[in-house]
């Protein structure tokens, strides 16, 4: 496995030893990936008292955060793992992962260690970066099969728990070495595009349970906003009631995100969702006030079933944690 941990490596240098850009300059700030994981596997790589992740971080210098035990990726039983940190250090926890992928499958099936044993991960991308893992009539994730010798599929977009999370699942097969290899030409293919990150930078989402259908989920989470100043997110989406009404307060700046060009993305997210989202009006202006004051409040107000509010209010909060990133186009 060294030999092709090195040689991946090595690429990654040969990169960054060319002239790309804002690609060199994204290079020396943190990355970031996700990774999804059995109970049982997350509870290993916490290890007793946060033993072993804390070793991981030392060991690698990447930060790694683990979802709480309840807090499932939406229409699985599998819990999140981030990891972030500069590219080398991201590669490297990225490994001793699959590592203890493949120790927990031999000691589920009792094979003696044998390094050509099948193991089966996962990796969650982007929702956007879809297009740019399978390539123009799936060259690109062809080349990767081929240059892995692992077998990679990724979920549809239109699959209902990659529309909530707006992140897709790829699933890779494989022997240890192929998986690890795989996973990392996945990796640097996500990094040539800057542009391309993850919405949610927690490890927390609205909920599905394991074979729900879009309309059925119930007693979600959202954190995608917290921490966002001039937010407030509401406690309503925990309510199981048969109508949820949630209120979300955002600076009359921030609007035209959420309504889109001639009301385009609030119809996107009322369609998506199946929620009714109304924005209030901007307050009249006093005397001497600036016509284009960007110090309002304004109310963006969300009715639906539980299942519908809490899907609405996630897409909300990511067209404004966009905002405030810079990263998003009205």
């Amino acid at each position: 496995m060294a030999a092709i941990v090195d040689e991946v490596h090595a690429q990654v240098e040969s990169v960054l030893d060319e002239d790309h850009g804002d690609f060199v300059r994204a290079s020396n700030e943190d990355v970031m990936v996700k990774m999804l994981v059995t109970d049982n596997i997350a509870g290993a790589i916490i290890g007793r008292e946060g033993s072993t992740i804390m070793e991981l971080q030392r060991e690698t210098g990447a930060r790694v955060k683990v979802s709480q035990a309840s807090d499932f990726f939406p229409g699985t039983s599998e819990r999140t793992i981030l990891l972030a940190g500069s590219m080398n250090s991201v590669l490297q926890v990225q490994e001793l992962i699959w590592q203890k992928i493949s120790e927990f499958s031999k000691s589920r099936d009792g094979s003696g260690g044998h390094n050509n044993n099948s193991v089966t991960g996962k990796l969650l991308i982007p929702y956007d970066c879809g297009g740019l893992i399978i390539g123009r009539g799936g060259t690109t994730i062809r080349y990767i099969q081929e240059e892995s010798s692992a077998r990679v599929q990724i979920t549809s977009k239109e699959n209902d728990a990659s529309k909530i999370s707006r992140e897709r699942v790829m699933t890779i097969s494989g022997t240890l070495d192929a998986c690890v290899k795989a996973s990392e030409l996945v990796f640097l293919k996500m990094m040539e595009d800057p542009l391309t990150t993850y919405h949610n930078k927690s490890t927390s989402y609205p909920r599905l349970f394991p074979g729900a259908k879009l309309g059925e989920a119930v007693n979600s989470r959202v954190a995608t906003a917290a921490n966002m100043p001039g937010l407030s997110l509401p406690t309503g989406a925990e309510t199981l009631s048969a109508t949820s009404t949630i209120e979300i307060a955002v600076p009359n700046s921030l609007v035209g995100y959420i309504l889109g060009k001639r009301g385009a993305m609030i119809r996107e997210i009322q369609q998506i969702s199946g929620a009714k989202v109304i924005v209030s009006k901007r307050p009249d202006r006093k005397d001497g006030e600036d016509e284009a004051d960007n110090d309002a409040i304004r109310t963006v107000t969300i009715t639906g079933n539980p299942a519908q509010a809490q899907m609405a209010q996630l897409l909300v909060t990511q067209k404004l944690q966009l905002a405030r990133n810079g990263n998003d186009r009205r």
